[in-house]
């Protein structure tokens, strides 16, 4: 994965989460693990293909948005709500949680799929 993915998956999940308007409450290394994570599965399902597409750019802004959303969701749920940390109640993260979890599975599926097309397609043109 080049570094300009790297930047737009930052760029999507921080636009995606709210910024600049809201505060966003993730460190930069908590992004890149996101997108870290994101692209290690894209590469586990690639088979070693080289991937350099649009929608596969896309799988991974999805999937690092998804995954920081787990980091966050875990940050907020270890919140009391007598917590300093006005904006964030226990609940949100959990819920939060749960949002992630279920998105995960239909990105993982959208990974899946659009890996085997590639396979297709790469027999018929054989």
């Amino acid at each position: 994965m080049n570094q300009q993915a790297k930047d737009k998956a930052k760029e999507f999940v921080l636009t995606m989460l709210g910024a600049p308007i809201v505060k966003v409450e993730l460190e930069e290394s908590q992004i890149n693990l996101a997108i870290e994570s994101a692209a290690r599965y894209i590469e586990m399902q690639s088979n070693n293909r080289v991937v350099q597409d649009v929608k596969f750019l896309y799988l991974l802004c999805e999937g690092a948005l998804i995954h920081s959303k787990f980091i966050l969701g875990r940050i907020r749920s270890k919140y009391e709500e007598s917590s300093s940390f006005v904006d964030a109640r226990p609940s949100d993260g959990r819920l939060l949680l749960e949002e992630a979890k279920e998105e995960l599975v239909n990105w993982k599926w959208s990974v899946e799929d659009a890996f085997l097309r590639l396979a297709l397609e790469e027999q018929i043109s054989d």
